[in-house]
């Protein structure tokens, strides 16, 4: 996986945000194998998390992870001991789910983040 929020160890690095607002992070899952990748399902923790899989027109192989925190979550801390998990489960022969941790912070509207 590739992405310019994505820190070593698959972690996507959203960043701070105040409750109300929305933040999103996207990276590419580049498979070797050219087999088509279907998701057949994406668990994620916290559940309010919104994820997306979608294939890249432009090759073959290679497919855009879109997550996004929407502007109705809960004030909380996803840094540190307690991240966000994404599993994606699909059908491909060599690749059945990917994992992706999710690091970002919500404060609610009357604390300053900043």
């Amino acid at each position: 996986m590739h992405g310019a929020k994505l820190r070593p160890v698959r972690t996507l690095d959203l960043g701070v945000l105040r409750q109300g607002e929305t933040i999103e992070g996207v990276v590419v899952l580049a498979l070797r194998d050219r087999s088509p990748l279907g998701v057949e399902r994406i668990e994620c923790r916290p559940e309010f998390l919104q994820v997306s899989v979608e294939p890249l027109k432009e090759e073959a192989g290679l497919y855009r992870v879109r997550v996004r925190v929407p502007p109705d979550a809960p004030p909380s801390n996803y840094y540190a001991k307690q991240q966000g998990e994404i599993c994606i489960r699909t059908d491909h022969p060599k690749v059945p789910e990917l994992e992706l941790q999710v690091a970002f912070a919500v404060y609610s509207s009357d604390q300053h983040p900043r």
